[in-house]
């Protein structure tokens, strides 16, 4: 059975809408749970700090594993040809999963220093986030994008109606 841990800390409003979700996820696809307080564990303070909470899944899972999350917690569809990216807990792996016109394909970066600096959402609530291929290039190279900004691009002016005369 998957197994997924939620890093928490106390007072965590974040940590409660995470056990919210992974509760409603829980009762369609049924999964093991842990919660670990993170200022009871001092070892893992220097690691997540104040990003909690943190979902930890089970890292041995190959990509049928990871399709039955995306598909019954994240509620989307594993064929789409999305890619799907998933983190160790460390953030020293990155998995990402793909359906690839006749089967899931799967590619796994493990650095040897260093931690991945993925993106979260402003807010930090459970979410699944659209980002570009941009973003994801620097972050497979070990970029961290906190301090990054972007520059204004050009974008098309909707068109006008005509049935306006």
């Amino acid at each position: 059975m998957p197994k997924v841990t939620l890093y928490t800390r106390a007072g965590c409003c974040l940590c409660e809408e995470a056990k919210r979700v992974l509760a409603a996820a829980r009762a369609r696809a049924p999964f093991d749970f842990e919660e670990i307080d993170i200022d009871r564990h001092p070892e893992w303070l220097p690691l997540y700090n104040e990003e909690v909470p943190v979902i930890a899944i089970d890292g041995r899972k190959g990509p049928d594993s990871l399709m039955v999350l995306v598909r019954d917690v994240f509620c989307h569809d594993p064929l789409s040809g999305h890619l799907f990216i998933f983190f160790s807990k460390r953030r020293d792996r990155v998995r990402i999963v793909y359906w690839d016109r006749n089967g899931f394909a799967m590619w796994t970066k493990r650095l040897e220093k260093g931690r991945f600096c993925p993106t979260f959402s402003a807010d930090g609530r459970l979410s699944s986030e659209a980002i570009e291929a941009a973003e994801l290039a620097l972050i497979v190279e070990g970029i961290d994008l906190a301090g990054a900004r972007r520059r204004p691009r050009w974008q098309p002016r909707p068109a006008l109606s005509i049935a306006a005369r």
